[in-house]
Formats: C-alpha cells, sequence, structure tokens
C-alpha cells in the first residue's frame, strides 16, 4: 500500500499537460506568440546588417565562433553601446527627428538585449563548469570543498592546488636535500696515523660529526 508521501509524489509527477478548448493536451513551452512581429523584423534586420558590414567577424546564432558570449570584456561593450543607442534614441524623441532612419536606434538595442540574454547564459554555464571541474580537482585532490562553497572559493583551492603541485615540481631536489636525514658519528685526531678517524663517543678526545645520509 502506498504511502501518503508516495501518493502526493505520483501525483506531482504524473499530471496531465494543461488542455486546449479543443482538448488537446501539450507539453508547456515559452510563449512566443507574445513577441511582436514587427521587433522581430527589426532586429533581424539589424544582424543582417552585422553580417553585411563585418561579415564572419559578426556575432549571430549562425556564426562559427560563438566565443564573443564569454567574452567579458565584448559583452561590457555590447551593454555600453546599447545606452549609447538608448540616448541617441532619447535625443531623437526629444527632438522630433525621424526614429527610424538609416541607424535604427531601437532595433540596435534589441540586438544588444539579446546578445546580452545569450552572454550572461553562457558566462553562467561556463562558471558552473568551472566549478564542477574545481570541485573534481579538489576531490582527487584529498581537498574537501563544500559543494555549496561560492565559486571564486572553489577555484581559490583549485589554484592553491596547482601551484602547490608546480611548486614540489620545481623544487623538488631542494626539498629531498633538505629532508635527508641526518647521521651523527664521532671522531678524534689519531697522531699516529695523522688524520682524523671514526671512534666511540666515550673516546678520550671524541669530536662529534653529523653528515647528511644519501637517500
Amino acid at each position: 500500500m502506498q504511502s501518503k508521501s508516495e501518493a502526493v509524489t505520483q501525483s506531482q509527477t504524473v499530471q496531465p499537460p494543461p488542455l486546449f478548448k479543443s482538448g488537446a493536451a501539450s507539453s508547456k513551452c515559452p510563449r512566443f506568440d507574445y513577441i511582436p512581429r514587427q521587433a522581430l523584423i527589426r532586429v533581424a534586420q539589424r544582424f543582417e546588417l552585422g553580417v553585411k558590414n563585418l561579415g564572419d567577424r559578426a556575432w549571430n546564432a549562425t556564426s562559427a565562433n560563438q566565443a564573443p558570449l564569454t567574452d567579458r570584456e565584448f559583452v561590457i561593450a555590447r551593454a555600453t553601446h546599447a545606452i549609447d543607442h538608448a540616448t541617441k534614441l532619447i535625443d531623437k524623441l526629444i527632438k522630433g527627428e525621424h526614429l527610424i532612419d538609416i541607424d535604427d536606434d531601437a532595433a540596435a538595442i534589441a540586438w544588444a538585449g539579446l546578445f546580452l540574454c545569450e552572454a550572461t547564459y553562457a558566462i553562467t554555464e561556463e562558471s558552473k563548469r568551472k566549478a564542477d571541474m574545481a570541485g573534481k580537482s579538489t576531490a582527487s585532490s584529498g581537498v574537501w570543498v563544500d559543494a555549496d562553497s561560492p565559486t571564486d572559493l572553489k577555484d581559490s583551492f583549485a589554484d592553491l592546488i596547482v601551484k602547490l603541485r608546480e611548486f614540489k615540481k620545481d623544487h623538488a631536489s631542494a626539498l629531498k636535500t633538505a629532508t635527508t636525514p641526518v647521521q651523527q658519528y664521532y671522531v678524534r685526531f689519531d697522531k699516529r696515523k695523522r688524520r682524523w678517524v671514526k671512534c666511540q663517543a666515550s673516546d678520550k678526545g671524541a669530536k662529534a660529526v653529523a653528515h647528511k645520509r644519501k637517500s
């Protein structure tokens, strides 16, 4: 017999999708029909203008190079560009000038909005991937990091581990010398042989000598 919690969980997961007036069912999706057609046309023309002026260097959904989406400097420049077009549009409205002329400021702002939406999504996903990689790196190194720790903290731990490994590699010989065990023994000066010879600590004239054993 199902428990109450199991029944609630099952009812939540098997709920049918919303029905239309005709009785048809469908999975829920964003309401693209809310987006006005003229706005789409003008922003599409703005994308076309970019391809015309810049060729392959112009970013759009079909561009082979999508790296600009995670180029923070470029993203900031696009946001600034949108502000520039917004101020131009405000001036045109105040002065009563033509709003849709050679440079369609409204379409430029819309282009920037679409780009910034894509860029912020791409940057967020990249940060998640880096956090996952940092978590795996610290786990394999025996360093524990809370999964809920800030991304920059995880990155700091990962960077620290990498630097420690590099330091150990670069200074391997020095570290080996520093950790070489020290052996101590006693010597005394043999007047007959006229040289120092090993002896017991209790011998007359014994002198303690220390040296590092070869590993």
